[in-house]
């Protein structure tokens, strides 16, 4: 036999009792049993769709507008939620005018076409398998919104420097004192002609019959009526300019260094980078400061077509501003006016005289030391100091000077602003200033000038403004007549007052007796 098979058969017996021991029943002592892990099944948890609530962004005419309802979404109960699966529709109300819903994304887009102070109402509905989120929401849309950083809004024309540093105007028209080239009155803004750039500073005056503009070039623009006093500063009396002309010396050399214009009835005063202050124009009551204005002198003996220099004031001015009849400049700290003189508001108080005229300059002894700028209203004066103090002198009929009477005075403090106050300004017969942010106006308030939600009048000491109380984000205040309107982050954005020419935007011709929106009427 070969040596192999013993081998073979050995292996083979070896096989063959390891099966037979398999299948052989196990005695109690060698079983045993695996326990199989029991699968741990978490609790269904029901699909749930939900929309927050939110206020949405407010839209605006004529510009783009898009929302995400993605955003409010949330969605529960689904191991791997898929919300691109989510579908969207309105299931009642109406999107505002120019807005179309995405149903497959969610998303709000286009370009509002009607205001809607009020808002638009609608119900938003999403659904992902079988159940539904709903939640109404509505969208305020405002009109297409001027923007702009000063206004000088008279009784019936009003103009403003747009943020491009162009100037627009409004309202009546017939002296061409909206400079576009036409007499027709617009109730809407229109372009001046020649300024769609490059202004700092734009003024209509008292009468609203003509309006200047300072260029960033220094150089002076006029428009409007021209009367024979000179008025527009261009070396001439006729004809009308309905555009812009430009204010030159009596050589005829043109002003290039003129930092801020002030207007008065019929008379203009610049204030020049160097300091130096001329005057062009009415000088019948002494408004041109170079000491002449003859009594019994025949009208135009006294005007003057272009500047003149106003004396003592060859430097050192670092701000003007006119009433009607009367011109006050900071000069060297001090305030110092001209002009009328009837009531004190030049320092002086000639008894309600009304041929009192100041000549020149004279310094106001009770605000003569760190003075920073003033503001001057038909008949009366204010001057605002380094410590944030506000003086004022002049007529004080309507409570205008602020101190608790109205009693005339050549200075007095006004009551409750000693320190804190950033910018003054003045309105025919109201005064208005910034505090901590906030605004404050005294005087007449028989159309709701001073803001404070009444027709009490006169105030004779500071009210606040309803609606931009201390910390509001106030940076200046622009007075004309019986409007004043608030600049806030950079533009002018509330107004109140007089609003029968549309002074303020809004598309009405209704008086405002507290801060409202500026602009949204603009027609754009």
């Amino acid at each position: 036999m070969n040596a192999r098979f013993p081998l073979i058969y050995t292996l083979f017996g070896l096989l063959a009792a390891s099966f037979l021991a398999l299948a052989a029943p196990a005695s109690a002592e060698y079983m045993y049993r695996i326990p199989l892990k029991t699968l741990e099944v978490a609790p269904s948890n029901p699909l749930a769709l939900r929309l927050t609530t939110e206020e949405l962004p407010e839209g605006m005419v004529g510009a783009a507008y898009s929302f995400d309802f993605k955003s409010l979404l949330s969605l529960t109960g689904d191991v791997v939620p898929a919300v691109s699966d989510v579908q969207w529709r309105v299931a009642s109300g109406a999107l505002p005018q120019g807005l179309l819903l995405d149903g497959a994304t969610g998303m709000l887009t286009g370009t509002p076409q009607v205001p809607n102070k009020t808002g638009a109402e609608f119900e938003i509905v999403s659904s992902y398998q079988t159940t539904e989120g709903r939640q109404v929401y509505v969208i305020v849309v405002n009109g297409a919104r001027l923007l702009v950083t000063s206004i000088s809004a008279s009784g019936t024309s009003t103009c403003a420097v747009t943020l491009e540093g162009g100037v627009k105007c409004w309202g009546a028209n017939n002296f061409g004192q909206l400079g576009d080239g036409t007499t027709t009155a617009r109730t809407t803004p229109v372009n001046v002609i020649g300024l769609s750039s490059g202004v700092k500073q734009v003024e209509v005056n008292p009468g609203s019959t003509f309006a200047c503009a300072v260029l960033d070039n220094g150089q002076g623009r006029c428009w409007g009526r021209l009367t024979l006093n000179g008025n527009l500063g261009t070396g001439t009396a006729a004809p009308w300019p309905y555009t812009p002309v430009i204010v030159s010396t009596p050589a005829s050399t043109v002003l290039t260094d003129i930092d801020k214009i002030a207007l008065g009835a019929d008379t203009g005063c610049a204030l020049r980078k160097t300091g130096a202050v001329r005057c062009w124009g009415d000088g019948r009551m002494g408004e041109l400061g170079d000491g002449v204005a003859p009594e019994g002198s025949p009208l135009p003996a006294y005007a003057s077509a272009t500047p003149v220099q106003v004396q003592g004031i060859t430097s050192g001015a670092t701000d003007i501003a006119a009433g009607n009849s009367h011109f006050c400049a900071v000069h060297l700290g001090a305030a110092k006016c001209w002009g009328t003189a009837a009531w004190g508001e030049t320092g002086v108080d000639g008894g309600g005289w009304n041929q009192a005229r100041q000549k020149s300059p004279r310094t106001i002894t009770a605000a003569n030391a760190n003075m920073v700028s003033v503001a001057l209203g038909l008949s009366h004066s204010c001057g605002l100091n380094a410590s944030g103090g506000v003086i004022c002198w002049g007529h004080n009929g309507q409570g205008q000077l602020g101190f608790g009477n109205i009693t005339h005075s050549v200075g007095v403090q006004v009551n409750g602003l000693t320190s804190g106050v950033t910018h003054l300004t003045a309105g025919l017969q109201q005064t208005c200033a910034v505090k901590n942010g906030g605004a404050y106006c005294w005087g007449r308030n028989d159309t709701g000038q001073l803001g404070d939600g009444t027709a009490v009048s006169p105030r004779l000491t500071p009210v606040a403004v309803s609606g931009l109380p201390e910390g509001s984000g106030v940076q200046a205040l622009f007075s004309k007549y019986f409007t004043t309107c608030a600049r806030i982050k950079g533009t002018i954005s509330k107004c109140w007052g007089v609003n029968s020419y549309n002074q303020m935007l809004d598309g009405t011709t209704t008086t405002r007796n507290q801060a409202s929106e500026f602009g949204e009427g603009a027609g754009l």
